[in-house]
């Protein structure tokens, strides 16, 4: 039990240091550059961390896991390799409907804009 509170509180300070490097170096960046491109304010290191926070709940999450699933190859090639839903899959006369439906969408178009070409 003794060894699981010490792994807790190396993980707990390894965490809070981690937290702490990313803060000083979105502080030290955003003092460096943003003040000079932007003309916005400088951050005080409080705010530093509260952007890096805010930053990290909204665009990137605390899930590793997700993150883990997402970038797997097993993910992806269950997503669109091996697709076992015959609803996707399209039948001849769907294919040459939809191939007859692009030709006609975007090769019409190519004509048109070299007919105005011409014209002018």
């Amino acid at each position: 039990m003794e060894q699981k509170k010490q792994y807790i509180l190396k993980a707990v300070v390894g965490v809070l240091c981690l937290f702490l490097i990313a803060t000083l170096l979105v502080w030290a960046l955003w003092n460096w550059l943003i003040p000079e491109i932007f003309g916005l304010k400088r951050l005080s290191f409080a705010e530093a961390g509260g952007l890096l926070f805010l930053s990290k709940l909204l665009l990137g999450g605390f899930n590793k896991e997700h993150f883990k699933k997402k970038m797997s190859a097993d993910y992806w090639e269950s997503k669109f390799v091996n697709q076992q839903n015959d609803s996707y899959q399209l039948t001849s006369e769907q294919k040459s409907a939809l191939k007859d439906r692009i030709k006609n969408r975007w090769c019409s178009m190519e004509k048109e804009e070299k007919q105005q070409d011409v014209q002018v």
